[in-house]
């Protein structure tokens, strides 16, 4: 047989193979790394750039030895987790590492009330019990932490069940400058306050099922650093204005740039939002969304309130937020927002699903009633149009009507923008092409389904100026589109996002 020499693994450049590596699966790294010491060496390094720990301990099903199946892959884990951290070689790959810890106990009575018998020794206190194995790995986690020197993102879940303080201390004493981003997932904290605090520069609070506040008591969740944060994404009813008030209680944010939160509530909420941004001197992008579920939300997401439609919202003061360029979120937050600060970048959303209830609930007033919408309309744009810089960048995600004056609308308040996308998704169900062009416009035409509306740039000359366009696969959507070109003659892309949609799946 022949020899086969591996000089192939020196016919790339390193920098090439381990570009290469970067589109492989684990699967096919650990396979690749038995080939040859060369890729064992090259794939080693991205095998364990992500690393992950699970303790659970669910003391009504594994409650003693007899039925030791969780206690042993919980085991498992903390041995791997030693086994990489005491490989230095090992130890410097982890760049992402996740921990989960779950414990669920119940009481000996309620075991007997749903399962129908007690297997619980009378002796053993399963809450003590719980408390002690899960001790074990808390302490595995945080004399392996300090191991990984080039850890630069965590996780950490505990659902079910309170995050123990331990962890949190643990990742704060990781020097300044290692951890760039923290995920805290499905999290119910305990502790509120630490002595040194979590030094990094993303945080991340994703609560959106085990949003339990335990201690209603304490007014902030006071466990990060003012002074390195630069962005911060909350998804969380309980915490999220405790984290607020934390940072606001030390200080401005120097390097906060970029927010992005879910409000819960109209009035606490929006309060200590409020007072939040004027705490942050430095802040660009702001992305805000409603909690559709709470029921003081749902008349200003029907969007088809009177002159009062955004009362709800009082003007921020214009001393917060001086530097804001991007803002993300629906109208009735952009035009407290957006007025007076230089915002060039906005993105109206729509905030609730196109399928959500309320849309179909309203669909009829908005055929009933098309001119409030437009005044609505009207009145939003109006005032996100007073911002200071010049608006080049718009997406207004939320017309489940559109009409021709509402293009009218675009080009009054927005003469210099370049880049326009719309979200239509109602629009050829409920409007037909003679209510689209009730107006004595001979320029107006329709394009075939499915082609493009570059392509009949030739044909007509209000077009001429459009540098590059989107395909359009809904007729509606490519007459209101070059309808509109002759109001926005600085338009370099103007797109449909549900032709985009569509363009994607395909």
């Amino acid at each position: 047989m022949p020899v086969f020499s591996r000089a192939y693994a020196y016919l790339f450049p390193v920098e090439l193979w381990r570009e290469c590596c970067l589109l492989l699966t684990r699967h096919d790294l650990k396979s690749m790394a038995q080939t040859c010491r060369f890729f064992h060496s090259l794939c080693l390094p991205f095998i364990f750039s992500q690393i992950s720990t699970s303790f659970s301990i669910d003391s009504h099903e594994q409650f003693d030895d007899e039925n030791p199946w969780c206690l042993l892959q919980s085991a498992k884990a903390a041995d791997s987790l030693l086994g990489i951290a005491a490989s230095k070689q090992h130890a410097a790959s982890v760049r992402k590492y996740s921990f989960h810890c779950s414990v669920t106990t119940i009481s000996r009575s309620d075991y007997y009330r749903y399962v129908g018998y007690s297997p619980f020794n009378k002796d053993i206190d399963v809450n003590s019990w719980a408390k002690g194995k899960t001790d074990l790995f808390i302490r595995t986690f945080t004399a392996c932490l300090p191991n990984f020197i080039n850890l630069r993102e965590i996780t950490v879940s505990a659902s079910r069940s309170v995050l123990d303080k331990r962890v949190l201390e643990a990742i704060a004493a990781l020097p300044q400058g290692r951890l760039e981003c923290i995920i805290f997932r499905h999290i119910r904290f305990g502790a509120h306050v630490l002595k040194h605090r979590i030094r990094v520069k993303k945080c991340i609070f994703d609560n959106p099922y085990s949003d339990v506040d335990l201690r209603k008591s304490a007014k902030a969740l006071d466990i990060l650093s003012a002074q390195d944060i630069e962005e911060l994404y909350s998804n969380t009813g309980s915490y999220t204005p405790k984290v607020f008030r934390a940072l606001e209680q030390r200080g401005p944010c120097p390097k906060l740039t970029h927010v992005s939160v879910v409000l819960f509530d109209v009035g606490p909420s929006v309060a200590g939002f409020y007072s939040f941004l004027a705490a942050c001197p430095n802040l660009k992008k702001i992305s805000v969304a409603l909690n559709p579920r709470v029921r003081s939300l749902i008349g200003i997401l029907a969007r088809n309130r009177p002159a009062r439609e955004f009362d709800d919202f009082p003007p921020l003061s214009p001393k917060a937020a001086p530097n804001l360029t991007s803002f993300l979120g629906p109208p009735c937050i952009a035009v407290a927002l957006v007025p007076g600060r230089p915002v060039k970048s906005i993105v109206l959303s729509a905030n609730i699903p196109s399928s959500g209830r309320i849309l179909h609930e309203t669909a009829a007033s908005f055929a009933q009633n098309a001119s409030v919408t437009t005044q609505s309309l009207g009145r939003v744009f109006a005032s996100v149009a007073r911002s200071t810089a010049n608006i080049t960048d718009l997406s207004v995600m939320y017309l489940d009507w559109c009409r021709p004056e509402h293009m009218a609308l675009l080009a009054e308040f927005f003469p210099k923008v370049r880049r326009l996308t719309l979200n239509l998704p109602a629009a050829e169900a409920h409007l037909t092409l003679e209510e689209l062009f009730d107006t004595d416009t001979s320029q107006s035409r329709c394009l075939p389904k499915g082609k493009s509306a570059e392509s009949g740039r030739t044909s007509n000359s209000q077009v001429g100026n459009v540098l590059s366009l989107a395909s359009i696969h809904s007729t509606c959507m490519v007459c209101l589109l070059i309808h509109a070109f002759p109001f926005l003659p600085s338009a370099e892309h103007i797109s449909d996002s549900a032709a985009l949609d569509g363009l994607e799946r395909r």
